[in-house]
């Protein structure tokens, strides 16, 4: 009935167990037909034993990472010492070769290094150079004592001598959380991904292999704009209040051009790619007329408080904001009037019931028009909360929109999408991405915890799209490339995929 969370064998004779549970440190000598609890030097109180160490040379001393620390026993277990010299140390390593020598991390951040059986450390600074968050493990080469392995929250980290530099050494490991992606339409095999915590990499290869050029390890990537006229200018905001960075040589060197604000979503002009928008921040929505040197409001119309700018398209002349708290909104002129764009909104057309007429919320659109043609943007119903809570049914709306339609015709005319096939709707919230087919405008792609759904007829069918993605991870980014044959989805944790696309 006890939960073992550390365990050691002894190499010298091995029927000798150590196992630390929950409620101290229990030791077999018969190979675990039996077992002893040890508490000399633990306390009588509740301790949690988090990894444990065996001298491979003197296995009668052990060391542990406990609730009360570094402890030290000399004895085999029969008595333990707290080590005084080891206060606030989080992890633990030994090296094999020299079990003198121990490694550990303070505040799941910072190095230290005993050679004295732990009685005293030395700081060797940070795991990684600018970073400052969460190292999970750590492991020093059985062989080599001066290779140092570091499991973190953005991957593995080795160090080739004792600490003092350290590298990536994540080929292959594909457990980054990626939250934004964007291709440069003039070179498709050129792509960038934002991540959560792990900054901002790039590909030439179509993500057969990608290299990170941006660090932002406390960062989230909340969105990502390739330039279409001039590629090598890319932008990438902060979700974590760090503003808009852009780089004007194709993610060499970055510049930050609007600090200090919680960026949510932002939109480029296609037409004037140097007129930028950015919802969120001081200013709520922010424009930008010469390519993010200078910045103004672009707010009359919108309410005064409480927006969370979610999503900034345009196309033909039209510039869409949608706010969860608040709805839809629509500008003729380049963000100097906002007007509401909440049309009435259809039945749910299954258990749910009837959605409350009141307050519609939205989240995303899809980009992706082209003038001339029939142009596509895509919807997620957030749910608003009734009396019977709050509801998680997906509700999808699309609509074609002429381009030379008046305003007053373009707020009408929502169409639900349909319930999708082959999955479960009930399983794909939240559609956290849309991304619209620049080859047949009706038809768009959203992403969710049910993977890649493909709408067509601007969502009059909705079916499941492609195999392979990681289950029950959310899809929370997607590009198409300019020729509409390829889709690359970012996953919440997995990395990105491609898909070939009929």
């Amino acid at each position: 009935s006890q939960s073992v969370s550390a365990f050691v064998i002894d190499p010298v004779t091995p029927a000798n167990l150590y196992a630390g549970a929950d409620g101290g440190l229990y030791k077999s000598t018969n190979g675990g037909a039996s077992w002893k609890l040890l508490t000399a030097g633990l306390g009588t109180g509740s301790i949690r034993f988090f990894s444990l160490f065996i001298n491979p040379l003197t296995p009668k001393i052990l060391y542990a990472m406990t609730t009360l620390g570094v402890v030290k026993s000399t004895n085999g277990g029969l008595s333990w010492a707290v080590m005084p010299g080891a206060s606030g140390v989080l992890l633990l390593a030994l090296d094999p070769e020299q079990p003198t020598n121990l490694m550990g991390v303070v505040n799941q951040t910072t190095l230290f290094r005993s050679t004295d059986s732990a009685k005293s450390w030395k700081s060797l600074g940070l795991v990684v150079p600018g970073f400052a968050g969460n190292v999970r493990t750590l492991a020093i080469d059985p062989v080599d004592g001066s290779r140092i392995y570091a499991g973190t929250d953005h991957g593995v980290f080795a160090s080739r001598n004792s600490g003092g530099a350290w590298r990536e050494s994540n080929a292959g490991l594909a457990n980054t959380m990626v939250t934004a992606l964007d291709i440069n339409p003039k070179a498709p095999n050129t792509l960038y991904a934002g991540t959560q915590y792990s900054g901002v990499f790039k590909t030439t290869n179509g993500g057969k292999s990608w290299r990170r050029i941006n660090d932002g390890w406390l960062d989230k990537v909340s969105e990502i704009l390739v330039d279409p006229a001039t590629p090598s200018r890319v932008y990438f905001s902060s979700s974590f209040g760090n503003g808009i960075f852009k780089s004007s040589d194709s993610g060499v060197s970055w510049s930050n051009v609007l600090p200090f604000q919680t960026i949510l979503s932002m939109g480029l002009d296609p037409t004037n790619p140097k007129t930028l928008y950015a919802g969120g921040g001081a200013f709520v929505v922010n424009k930008s007329n010469d390519a993010g040197a200078t910045w103004k409001a672009a707010n009359t119309g919108l309410p005064t408080s409480g927006m969370q700018p979610n999503s900034v398209s345009i196309f033909g002349g039209v510039l869409l904001l949608t706010d969860p708290n608040f709805g839809a909104f629509q500008s003729n002129n380049g963000g100097n009037k906002w007007v509401a764009n909440n049309p009435s909104i259809p039945a749910a057309r299954s258990g749910g019931g009837a959605i409350p007429p009141a307050g519609p919320k939205f989240l995303n659109f899809a980009d992706g028009f082209q003038a001339g043609k029939l142009g596509v943007f895509a919807l997620q119903f957030l749910g608003v909360k009734s009396p019977a809570g709050f509801l998680a049914e997906v509700h999808g709306y699309s609509r074609r929109v002429p381009l030379n339609q008046t305003r007053a015709e373009r707020a009408a005319s929502w169409i639900p999408w349909a319930t999708p096939t082959v999955v479960n709707a009930s399983d794909c919230p939240p559609i956290a991405a849309l991304a619209a087919d620049p080859i047949t405008p009706t038809n768009f792609y959203a992403g969710g915890l049910c993977g890649v759904l493909k709408g067509t007829n601007s969502g009059a069918q909705l079916t499941a799209l492609g195999t392979g993605l990681p289950p029950n991870t959310q899809v929370q980014a997607l590009t198409v490339t300019p020729d509409g044959k390829s889709l690359f989805a970012g996953m919440l944790g997995g990395g990105v995929y491609k898909l070939a696309l009929p």
